[in-house]
């Protein structure tokens, strides 16, 4: 559902989150709640701005019930100091936030002790290293580097998964001490939720991945070389989680007397695995 433009960004609200405003709004929370969607709105704002700093396209901002998501049309994960600064971007704007209406005289606005701390619980949760989290997204940029995009995705989707099953288990101590745990509660179906989201988008963010770097290469003319020696049995999924960032794949095809048979690209290897599948060798080639 659209609701206009901020900063040249679109921003979209999901049906959802308009269903729990008006709940909200019913119980009597309506200045809370129209608090924190505006501090979220703010927090995928300065993504998206930072993003543009960038050179990368921004698609749009869409607010969730208990989140939002600015979507990029260029892959972050390409280069990982670009990725780190957007990640950032929103928490540190969130942190900046908080200082700025913790110093706030309280005669000035009434309610600055209340967006102090949503500001403060933002920016500190969206640092947690794991994926959907921004701290997520800045380990993975930092593990891509040595790991790979794919195998770093899959550890920070399972440190998503971790936190959100901490979460949970607070939530169910709170319960049994007589408190209310029902935000943990939400919290970590929402957190782990969105984990799983990652893990089911993970081959399609990983081909994403390869064919940006088959751009950037297009697009720059030059990246610096790897080669990998492998035989024609090798599956071509294989080989890709070879790649990383930093660099372009060249992969040398041996045969058993380790005598060169070809040498192929990145761009050839993603080709092949396309048309002919997850289980397409260096001999389909």
């Amino acid at each position: 559902m659209p609701l206009g433009k901020l900063a040249g960004i679109p921003i979209r609200i999901h049906p959802l989150t308009v269903i729990c405003f008006l709940l909200y709004v019913y119980l009597g929370w309506g200045l809370e709640i129209l608090a924190v969607f505006t501090v979220v709105l703010l927090h995928e704002l300065a993504h998206g701005i930072v993003a543009r700093l960038n050179g990368v396209k921004v698609n749009e901002v869409q607010l969730f019930p208990f989140g939002g998501q600015a979507s990029f049309d260029d892959f972050t994960g390409l280069l990982p100091e670009r990725e780190i600064n957007i990640a950032l971007a929103g928490p540190i704007f969130s942190l900046m936030l908080a200082g700025f209406f913790y110093f706030l005289p309280a005669e000035w606005f009434v309610q600055h002790k209340m967006l102090f701390t949503f500001n403060l619980y933002l920016g500190l949760f969206n640092l947690l290293p794991g994926l959907p989290l921004d701290g997520g997204r800045v380990v993975r940029a930092l593990l891509a580097k040595r790991q790979g995009f794919k195998k770093a995705s899959s550890r920070t989707i399972m440190m998503g998964k971790g936190l959100a099953v901490l979460i949970g288990v607070y939530g169910i101590y709170l319960f049994y001490s007589g408190e209310n745990g029902l935000n943990a509660i939400m919290i970590f179906i929402l957190l782990y939720w969105a984990a799983h989201r990652e893990k089911s988008l993970l081959n399609y963010a990983f081909m994403r991945y390869l064919l940006h770097k088959k751009a950037e290469l297009n697009s720059r003319g030059l990246l610096p070389g790897k080669q990998v020696i492998c035989t024609g049995e090798t599956l071509i999924k294989q080989v890709l989680e070879w790649t990383r960032p930093n660099y372009y794949l060249l992969i040398v095809m041996v045969n058993e007397a380790q005598q060169i048979k070809a040498i192929y690209t990145e761009a050839e290897l993603i080709e092949c695995y396309l048309n002919k599948g997850s289980h397409s060798r260096l001999l389909d080639l």
